[in-house]
């Protein structure tokens, strides 16, 4: 087995040997659960699932959950090259004034951020393409054209809009007309989605992931229902995720005031992962089982885990650097998850 490659750009990505060697050290007699509450991109999610574990994955940031559970799906190439194809020749064959150059549903102040980044004739090839792509039935599918489709504007340099730099969340607007249209890209973004999807060729060889978006500090799981945390808390205070996301978002039919929402009640700008990353991380260990593992990132880079010896001795098992990296974990309640569906 190898490192997964990752699906999509994503900043501040956890390297995957962190987990990869957690796992594969400490946890080798069977098949445990493994929690990642801040999931990002799906990093510690992937890679649980590679090494036959069951992983469960939150997190606030629509792109985020996207990229994390294509990354963990079962995709079949064949039905996704296939719908692909069909969104290239219904782009090419269709025509679209230029009052529909937009996703469909969008406001007026999401129209005007589209303008700003999006030459005209992108906005034509990426409003048909969306549409297109929303009407998919299949959802692995969908989702990963989705992903794809998001390829094209998370980029470093050279991508359908008018921005670089996009992929580290920090776009600035730099081109006239976009480098890259739209309908030349699509195939080969679909190509490298396949490419990284490590369980595009073995399906149904692990157990299926559980990804869905939610607040780190109030998990729908039960008490004692994980056995290992994993997870590395966003830097907000140094990288607004959503800055970047939101152009590709928008193409989702995100509003932008849903995603300002979004960001607004996101926690973490002002505070010390000594105080937040401690509360989120608080609640996810509530639900590990005696015996079990939490393993955090801090700003350092470097792991520190804490095993359990019971929840009674959890107020004297912190150890947390002294180094300050806020995170967000925002607001959002998700249904419960029964033990059954684990």
């Amino acid at each position: 087995m190898q490192l997964p490659k990752p699906i999509h750009p994503f900043p501040a990505r956890m390297a995957a040997s962190i987990p990869w060697e957690e796992l594969d050290a400490n946890h080798t007699s069977g098949p445990v659960t493994v929690l990642d509450p801040m999931a990002g991109s799906g990093t510690t999610v992937v890679v649980a699932r590679t090494l036959g574990h069951r992983a469960i994955g939150f997190d606030l940031d629509p792109l985020a959950v996207l990229i994390a559970s294509t990354w963990c799906e079962d995709l079949d190439p064949l039905r996704v090259i296939r719908a692909a194809e069909g969104v290239l020749d219904y782009a090419r064959w269709s025509s679209l004034p230029d009052s529909l150059a937009y996703p469909v549903g969008a406001d007026e102040e999401t129209k005007t951020f589209i303008r700003y980044w999006f030459d005209l004739r992108n906005r034509k090839q990426l409003a048909v393409m969306s549409r297109r792509i929303a009407r998919i039935q299949e959802r692995p599918v969908r989702a990963a054209l989705w992903c794809a489709l998001s390829r094209l504007i998370i980029v470093k340099q050279a991508g359908v809009s008018l921005a670089m730099d996009v992929a580290h969340s920090r776009p600035h607007r730099v081109y006239d007309n976009a480098p890259l249209e739209a309908i030349d890209g699509f195939l080969p973004a679909v190509d490298k989605v396949l490419a990284s999807a490590p369980f595009a060729t073995e399906i149904g060889s692990a157990p299926r992931a559980i990804l869905t978006r939610g607040d780190a500090r109030a998990l729908p799981l039960g008490d004692n229902s994980v056995d290992v945390v994993i997870t590395s808390p966003p830097y907000l205070n140094a990288i607004d995720y959503l800055r970047g996301h939101r152009m590709s978002l928008v193409w989702m039919r995100h509003a932008l005031k849903k995603l300002r929402l979004i960001r607004s009640v996101s926690v973490g700008t002002e505070v010390s992962v000594r105080t937040v990353a401690k509360e989120s991380l608080f609640h996810a260990i509530c639900h590990s089982r005696n015996a079990g593992c939490c393993c955090a990132i801090s700003g350092t880079c470097r792991p520190w885990s804490w095993r359990s010896r019971g929840f009674s001795n959890l107020a004297a098992e912190w150890s947390w650097s002294s180094a300050t990296v806020p995170f967000g974990a925002s607001l959002f309640r998700t249904p419960s998850l029964s033990s059954a569906s684990l």
